[in-house]
């Protein structure tokens, strides 16, 4: 009782809960379980952001998603084997690994053009799903809305494979680096796309093990092969991760301006494709008229030609 009153002294209370129960009693499960989701998402979310400088362009680079996808394995592996029951900071993880998931879904299945346009608004709703997500868990609503949570996810990342891999299937033209990033991209899609389709029967396993008098064991049976079925799919992922990582020397330097995986890089693959082409036209036409100076081959306006006449042109007939 002495330990317990001298730990209040600065709060010189008189409630009969605190003189009794001491520091512990100002706490409840909804308390540690709201600070643990407080702590596990700014860790995850800050280091997914703080990797690539916090740069909404290349948090949304589907190379570096596809990374952040393989990354969520080895946390939840490491966060299992530390600890097998099945508590609230096991679900919160999940909102982190469907928050990736639903990530790729936006960066695949939307256009381009509104992803860069609406990247900002795209990230605020996520966040306030995040957030809205973690609620629910702290409220001790989670086991259901943990399942749906987990089945769209599952469901999204399956259709984004498809269109990957659609995307490879039906390229007939392309430069040899593009046709390159379509099959690093339809690879990847593949993982997305046995991960997706492997997960799917444990929203099954678990509602008949709440519901019914199933053994319990089912669901250790069910997620055995969503285990290998999973490593597999991040075996698929580093190939993406790859060409993510081969435009980065020293950890931080990039050797291009934009990623492959970047939103608009097809468009700024082509605006460079025609700025050779018309450098290598200039240099053809400098090769085969060697007197022609390289002032010459710019196209000149008609304000500019007018400045730059020859002195004979302009002058008067008297002047010659």
């Amino acid at each position: 009782m002495g330990n317990a009153v001298s730990t209040f002294n600065l709060l010189q209370t008189q409630n009969k809960h605190l003189l009794k129960g001491g520091p512990l009693a100002l706490y409840n499960a909804a308390f540690v379980i709201s600070f643990q989701g407080f702590f596990l998402q700014l860790v995850f979310w800050g280091i997914y952001a703080g990797l690539v400088g916090f740069s909404m362009k290349r948090m949304m680079d589907l190379h570096y998603l596809s990374l952040m996808f393989t990354l969520t394995f080895l946390l939840l592996t490491i966060h299992f084997l530390s600890d097998l029951e099945l508590n609230s900071s096991k679900l919160i993880f999940f909102t982190q690994h469907a928050g990736i998931e639903y990530l790729i879904a936006v960066r695949v299945l939307l256009p381009s053009s509104f992803v860069r346009r609406w990247m900002g608004h795209i990230f605020f709703v996520i966040w306030l799903l995040i957030v809205g997500a973690t609620g629910v868990i702290v409220s001790n609503h989670a086991v259901y809305f943990a399942i749906a949570m987990a089945s769209l996810s599952d469901t999204l990342i399956s259709v984004c494979g498809l269109v990957l891999i659609a995307r490879k299937l039906k390229q007939k033209q392309a430069t040899q680096l593009i046709g390159h990033k379509l099959t690093v991209e339809a690879i990847s899609g593949l993982g997305f796309l046995i991960h997706g389709l492997s997960t799917l029967p444990n929203t099954v396993a678990v509602v008949l093990i709440l519901k019914t008098q199933d053994p319990s064991y089912y669901f250790g049976m069910v997620w055995a092969p969503i285990a290998m079925a999973s490593l597999f799919s991040a075996g698929l992922q580093v190939p993406a991760a790859a060409m993510y990582f081969e435009n980065i020397s020293c950890c931080c330097r990039r050797r291009r301006m934009m990623f492959p995986g970047d939103i608009g890089w097809e468009e700024s693959e082509y605006r460079e494709g025609i700025s050779m082409l018309e450098k290598g036209k200039v240099d053809l036409e400098r090769r085969n008229n060697p007197g022609t100076s390289e002032q010459s081959l710019i196209p000149r306006n008609p304000v500019y030609a007018a400045y730059h006449l020859p002195f004979g042109v302009v002058s008067s007939p008297s002047q010659r």
